[in-house]
């Protein structure tokens, strides 16, 4: 029977806070003491630079919200400001080495949380959720996204 959009849609929007509620477990149970969104920051700063507003923006946030996100993520070393040596009143926002190495260290925590409860996928049931997972990468834009995983190269 094929799926309907709105279906799979809805499907798609009942799991992702059960995904997120999961991370966000794990990053308190592991000592991180971060909020899902300074994750979510880390993570698009782990891509490369980005201004406030863009990152209010993706993070579907206001600008005055976000820029208090960032300086608790500033004082806390992980991320830098710097001025936009053409346009000074442009800001980017970098990740800083300590803040890529936190960013590591709670992944690494997720990534093993969330890989216990799929142990019991069958070898079919993992190649399935990867090609469904690719799909989603390419439906939201996302740029190969973790694509080793994908690929089977962890275990």
């Amino acid at each position: 029977m094929p799926h309907s959009q709105p279906n799979l849609a809805l499907r798609l929007l009942e799991i992702i806070p059960a995904v997120m509620r999961t991370v966000a477990a794990e990053l308190r149970r592991s000592g991180h003491l971060l909020n899902p969104t300074h994750f979510n920051v880390l993570i698009t700063l782990a891509y490369g630079p980005c201004i406030l507003t863009d990152l209010a923006e993706q993070q579907a946030v206001s600008s005055p919200t976000m820029s208090n996100t960032i300086s608790t993520l500033v004082d806390r070393g992980w991320v830098q400001r710097q001025r936009d040596p053409d346009d000074r009143r442009k800001v980017w926002l970098t990740l800083t080495p300590g803040g890529s190495q936190m960013l590591d260290n709670m992944s690494q925590h997720a990534e093993k949380q969330v890989s216990q409860l799929l142990i019991d996928l069958t070898p079919q049931e993992r190649d399935t959720l990867a090609q469904g997972l690719t799909i989603l990468h390419q439906v939201f834009g996302l740029s190969g996204g973790s694509s080793r995983e994908l690929e089977g190269t962890r275990n």
